[in-house]
């Protein structure tokens, strides 16, 4: 869809997907830690200090005051939980050192895998992903990755451990007072579960709609042309606000159940502190505790429900992170989409003989587009695919270079199914033009020597200059080294005639042109079309063309109907034939223009 397109669509949002396998997810992130194996044990033995720092603070505090309520001193003891104060300080701040670059680490290895997969896609899957929702998951979401795992696995570590260990010195200190600590567990992990099957479902739609705004913002800027020129900004404005007033909402309920656990975890472990003071009262009343006892119980509940509190906040405020990294492993799992890789071998010489062999061809399984095309060419052979919008010439291309892969059928190259060619190789072959110019923000140099390692500069501006381009490439501020950004510095045809240099300067022996001179004028086709008759000289040779006289001097014109062949043959014989090409050359053509054979035929 076009970016205006995009952006006068409204209420296209459908529901969200449905919550993945959250277990799956940590599992997975933990298969991404694998390298890092010897960190993450230094930070394990880090959160192991700080969770005994928690554990032993409680009993010295407690022997403090046993010490002072019976009349003594514990300057030593005083000084100890002083050091260990300061040791845990210094502790965590080292546990944050180690894990700031691991995360950072990590996501970087997801972020260039996510995008290694993205390069093995095929056209289908770019088709049915915006690339504003695909941009949305190389960013948003590797960086919620990144805050689980840079600011929640060191905390998860130290509190399990801290709870655990707690837990344990209560139940040796007195069991009694142990069971009236931990009686709150069970609400507390009741409201967890509550909580986070809410928040898991808001914020994988949070995601979701995040993914959906950033597609529609990027398509609507990209296409600010069309809306400036139908003049629909204020529809354009009324759709995004529309699409944050969704995101807003699924946000906003997302943050306020998620704060709810907090404050509703404080409450009750507040009750269960009050009831500790209580019980151990009582029983230092009837002399069964000490005071300092009492204190240290006091504290262990603290330390206690401190943990359980906490992890509860850090398991719900993960879903969102989860739900980031979910979005991010379906594309990285998704096989569905990739493109067949054929045998690796390297590149040669090829004669450039090419075979349709009974090829059938659907974009939806269901709907053929190319129906039984069958051809037969030969190794220099120019041959121009002509039809109606919608006939199935850029397909047959398509197909040819496998940005889509056939349903049935066999395609050769030189004899051997294209399907047994690595994809580098089978495309290191094509020299391509496309309809629509596609340049890239680096300079002219770069754009034209686009896939060389090196640019060779003389050659890019002999090649500027066959095609016609040189004279506005001098006028440019910067000449050769000016950055074409897509400010508009160059107009769609002059464009087109650098992705035709481009081609050019790839010296393939297979050459495509895909409407290659329809963003230029009459004077610049004259000077392209020599360009490429000198480019395709003794080259395999395809051109797909609506003007009919930019292909008179093919070999062969194969004339397409509804993805079937209708009619084969060169110009003049299917001029005589009085066919369909004949009818739409007549149509385009004023009759002073026309050749012997379309006069006879008038």
């Amino acid at each position: 869809m076009s970016g205006a397109g995009q952006a006068m669509t409204s209420g296209r949002f459908g529901r969200a997907p449905k919550p993945k396998n959250t277990r799956g997810v940590i599992r997975r992130l933990a298969e991404e830690m694998r390298g890092s194996r010897g960190k993450l044990l230094v930070i394990v033995i880090l959160s192991v200090f700080i969770a005994l720092y928690s554990m032993i603070t409680p009993y010295l505090i407690g022997r403090v005051v046993n010490a002072i309520n019976g009349g003594g001193v514990a300057t030593g003891i005083i000084v100890a939980v002083m050091i260990l104060c300061i040791l845990e300080s210094l502790v965590r701040l080292l546990q944050g050192f180690l894990m700031a670059p691991l995360g950072q680490r990590i996501v970087h290895n997801i972020r260039v895998k996510l995008f290694s997969v993205l390069s093995t896609k095929t056209l289908s899957f770019f088709n049915s992903h915006s690339s504003g929702d695909l941009m949305s998951r190389m960013t948003n979401d590797v960086d919620a990755i990144s805050t689980t795992i840079g600011e929640s696995l060191a905390s998860l570590i130290t509190l399990s451990v801290t709870l655990i260990g707690v837990f344990v010195i209560m139940v040796a200190l007195s069991p009694l007072m142990a069971l009236l600590v931990v009686i709150i567990v069970p609400f507390i992990l009741l409201l967890t579960r509550m909580i986070t099957r809410h928040t898991k479902k808001l914020f994988v739609e949070q995601r979701t709609c995040l993914g959906r705004l950033s597609g529609q913002s990027e398509e609507s800027i990209s296409g600010y042309q069309v809306v400036k020129a139908y003049s629909i900004e204020d529809r354009m404005i009324s759709s995004f606000r529309k699409s944050n007033d969704e995101l807003r909402g699924v946000g906003t309920k997302a943050v306020v159940w998620t704060g709810l656990l907090m404050p509703v975890s404080n409450v009750l472990g507040n009750l269960d502190f009050i009831l500790i003071v209580i019980a151990g009262a009582l029983l230092s009343a009837k002399g069964y505790m000490e005071v300092g006892l009492i204190s240290s119980f006091a504290l262990y509940a603290r330390q206690f429900n401190r943990p359980i509190n906490e992890i509860a906040s850090i398991i719900s405020t993960l879903q969102s992170s989860l739900a980031g990294a979910e979005r991010c492993f379906e594309i990285m799992d998704d096989t569905n989409n990739e493109a067949l890789e054929g045998r690796k071998s390297e590149k040669r010489r090829i004669r450039g003989d090419i075979s349709f062999e009974h090829v059938f061809f659907s974009y939806d399984g269901e709907h053929p587009v190319i129906r039984d095309f069958t051809v037969d060419i030969k190794s220099g052979e120019k041959v121009a695919l002509v039809g109606e919008t919608g006939s199935g010439k850029t397909t047959i291309i398509n197909l040819l270079t496998r940005m889509y892969e056939i349903d049935s059928g066999r395609i050769t190259l030189d004899g051997v199914d294209i399907r047994d060619y690595s994809l580098e190789e089978l495309r290191g072959y094509f020299s391509v033009v496309l309809q629509d110019a596609e340049l890239f923000n680096a300079s002219v140099y770069e754009n034209i020597a686009y896939g060389f390692d090196t640019i060779d500069k003389r050659r890019v501006e002999e090649v500027a200059e066959s095609v016609g381009a040189a004279s506005f490439i001098r006028r440019l501020r910067n000449g050769y080294d000016t950055v074409l950004d897509g400010s508009g510095t160059i107009s769609r045809g002059e464009c087109q005639l650098l992705t035709i240099a481009r081609a050019i300067m790839k010296d393939s022996p297979l050459v495509i042109l895909d409407e290659a001179t329809s963003n230029v004028d009459t004077r610049t086709e004259a000077k392209i079309k020599r360009a490429i008759d000198s480019m395709t000289e003794g080259r395999t040779s395809f051109f797909i063309a609506h003007r009919l006289s930019t292909i008179r001097d093919s070999d062969r014109i194969i004339m397409m109907e509804g993805g079937e062949i209708r009619e084969v043959g060169n110009h003049e014989e299917l001029m005589a034939a009085g066919g369909r090409y004949s009818e739409m050359y007549r149509l385009q053509t004023p009759v002073s223009q026309r050749d012997g054979a379309g006069e006879r035929l008038g």
